[in-house]
């Protein structure tokens, strides 16, 4: 029996066999040329923003996962988009992988994918459907589902309305508009301000409201009456605004933080009154009675019927602090029978121009008349004359041959009458004593 060809053909079978693990070993790891559902897995690693919000794109970063035996090779990652997401212009929805090793160090990949957001999402949480499948092999794919939470772009929005200038030591009604711009109801709404300085606060009562519930593009108003210190300095002063509802989304509490500004300074108020009247001058009072300071302040008399001004009809006076006064003179000729309008030009806090007008009784400068002659009689209840003459003041001075009397002192026609009494009464005590001296003597003798 020929026992050569068994031989050989037992040689070259070892000799296979030996080769088979330096040959395995070349290769290095097993590999697949199909994808298996249950050896790729997907997740969501983080998504930007979150939660997403409606109308805004979203960002999210799906993590391939090969929990297999064997390489994963030339497979893709496809994201399928559904409402109310939806694909964006230029952003690749299909990422495709050569080759994702089974070892622990190396078995994962990130993929970006950006989608947009339907604007008029309700808040919730929506599933995104993500494909794998073998490269060219679309039909046959495994799907996924990767959940994203969307939130309304914004639940709330507080408008500050009604007043932005507050006047020191006013009260002053305050109110605040709160707005449901989102796409679902809110309850249990808790609303807050306050002013860290403390120089603007609330008054009968304190600054917490509650709104039981507010519907899809409903809004509330909230009004507080509320004052700002006089010991404030003409500034902008900031509100700190705090909002916390419901959320529906999550279902705990959600706190909306805003801050808006007020104005605390403004306009002033002036009180006009005639002071006196000298000569051919006549001065006014000009008092600051608001609660803000004036600057460039101008005092003016306008042309009007019945009074003439003779030269200069404006009088600068600068600035005017609150609670302060000052003399504003004018030559003024008018029968004095209707009131003399004077207007105010003032600067107030803002940088705003105004004019005040005020319309000041001259009846006391009439009643007491102008008298002019030598040795007249000037009468005021607190002003002096010149030489020449008699001046009667509530204080006694000398005169200077005019009578410029006002309501509130004597006129010369009583005056007068009194002097003359007064002279006919020392006349008689006079001769009295006289008499009286010329009857004693008699008796001695």
């Amino acid at each position: 029996m020929n026992t050569k060809p068994l031989l050989s053909s037992l040689l070259i079978a070892l000799a296979l066999a030996a080769c088979m693990p330096a040959a395995l070993a070349a290769t290095g790891n097993v590999t697949s040329p199909t994808v298996s559902g249950s050896d790729i897995v997907l997740s969501l690693v983080n998504q930007n923003p979150d939660p997403a919000s409606a109308g805004d794109p979203v960002e999210l970063r799906i993590g391939v996962e090969n929990q297999g035996q064997s390489t994963k090779q030339n497979f893709a990652v496809e994201v399928i988009p559904s409402y109310p997401f939806s694909a964006l212009q230029g952003e690749n929805l299909v990422q495709t992988i050569g080759a994702l090793p089974y070892s622990v160090d190396q078995n994962t990949q990130t993929f970006k994918y950006t989608l947009g957001v339907d604007p008029q999402a309700n808040a919730g949480t929506y599933n995104v459907k993500v494909w794998t499948y073998t490269d060219g092999n679309r039909a046959t794919h495994t799907e996924t589902s990767i959940p994203v939470t969307i939130q309304n772009q914004r639940n709330v929005q507080i408008v500050y309305v009604d007043k932005a200038v507050l006047i020191p030591g006013q009260v002053t009604p305050l109110t605040f508009t709160i707005s449901n711009v989102g796409k679902s109801s809110l309850s249990h709404l808790q609303f807050h301000w306050s002013n860290s300085d403390n120089l603007v606060l609330p008054v009968n009562g304190g600054a917490d409201r509650y709104i039981d519930s507010l519907g899809i593009g409903q809004s509330a108003n909230i009004t507080y009456q509320v004052i700002a210190s006089t010991n404030a300095n003409p500034d902008l002063y900031g509100l700190d605004l705090v909002l916390s509802y419901d959320n529906p989304v999550s279902g705990g509490q959600t706190e909306f933080d805003t801050k808006a500004g007020i104005y605390v300074g403004g306009w002033t108020n002036f009180s006009v009154s005639f002071d006196s009247s000298s000569g051919d001058s006549t001065s006014f009072n000009i008092a600051n009675t608001g609660s803000n300071p004036a600057s460039a302040v101008s005092v003016s008399i306008p042309d009007q019927a019945g009074w003439q001004v003779i030269g200069s009809r404006t009088s600068v006076i600068g600035s005017l602090a609150k609670g302060d006064y000052t003399i504003a003179s004018f030559s003024v000729v008018g029968a004095g029978r209707q009131p003399l309008r004077i207007e105010v030009d003032y600067t107030d806090t803002m940088g705003n121009r105004r004019v005040e007008t005020y319309d000041v009784d001259m009846n006391s400068v009439e009643s007491a008349g102008n008298a002019t002659g030598m040795g007249g009689y000037a009468g005021r209840a607190g002003a002096g004359g010149g030489a020449g003459g008699f001046a009667g003041r509530a204080a006694g001075a000398a005169g200077s041959g005019t009578f410029a009397g006002r309501s509130s002192g004597t006129s010369a026609t009583t005056i007068l009458l009194e002097a003359v009494g007064a002279i006919v009464v020392i006349g008689g005590i006079v001769a009295g004593i006289y008499a009286y001296q010329r009857r004693s003597q008699g008796r001695k003798k």
